[in-house]
């Protein structure tokens, strides 16, 4: 008989399903319960760090919170805005150099 690697080829897989996400809430419950105050603040704040903060390739690099709330298209054409903005500087600014070289 073959020996492989936990979980490598032997067909095993992860319980999906009503019955896995139930206890997977459980079990989150369980964990703040006891975390207790202090460690909820904490988890409270990294979940509002993560939604807020960091800008996440998956979404076009706007954070969570953009597209939550309806605003990541407006920031996406902002953006293509300015970069077309920018083009047009460096053009001009380019033939400027060039004319006076």
């Amino acid at each position: 008989m073959e020996s492989t690697a936990a979980g490598a080829g032997c067909g095993c897989r992860a319980p999906v399903g009503p019955s896995s996400e139930r206890s997977g809430l459980a079990l989150a419950d369980s964990l703040l319960y006891h975390l207790g105050p202090a460690g909820q603040e904490g988890i409270s704040r990294f979940v509002d760090y993560c939604n807020r903060e960091p800008y996440h390739e998956a979404l076009r690099n706007v954070t969570p919170d953009d597209v939550w709330f309806g605003r990541r298209e407006t920031i996406l054409r902002n953006r293509k805005q300015l970069q077309i903005r920018a083009l047009v500087a460096r053009r001009e600014h380019y033939r400027r150099t060039m004319r006076s070289a």
